[in-house]
């Protein structure tokens, strides 16, 4: 399967692949505390040795900084997208919930592909 060419589209797989893999992660963490009988008496030490909290803590860590990433990927090319269509700064600042400055940097920063050296 060819890698998609567009950068949003791009970002919208990478985003999916990450939220499906913090999904199963979270999934296996609940169900394994809340799988233990007792759970309330039982030190949350005892339910999950540290070395498997510490794993979870980096793998959870890790998905969020790859939605983080390709969300602000996603996110600075579809409003570079709107706004050659025609949306103003501040119609764009108000969808995207933040300043018509915070906007114009938007516009102005680098839209790379994930993998090739963004920020």
């Amino acid at each position: 399967m060819e890698p998609p060419q567009d950068v949003r589209l791009a970002c919208l797989v990478e985003l999916e692949a990450a939220s499906a893999q913090l999904h199963l992660q979270i999934s296996q963490f609940t169900s394994r505390w809340a799988g233990t009988p007792g759970t309330e008496e039982v030190a949350y030490r005892r339910i999950l040795p540290v070395r498997r909290r510490l794993d979870m803590v980096e793998q959870v860590s890790k998905a969020l900084n790859v939605l983080n990433e390709h969300g602000q990927l996603y996110r600075r090319a579809e409003a570079r997208a709107l706004y050659a269509e025609g949306l103003t700064m501040a119609e764009l600042a108000s969808v995207f919930q933040v300043s018509r400055q915070r906007i114009a940097t938007l516009l102005h920063e680098p839209v790379e592909a994930p993998g090739r050296g963004h920020p």
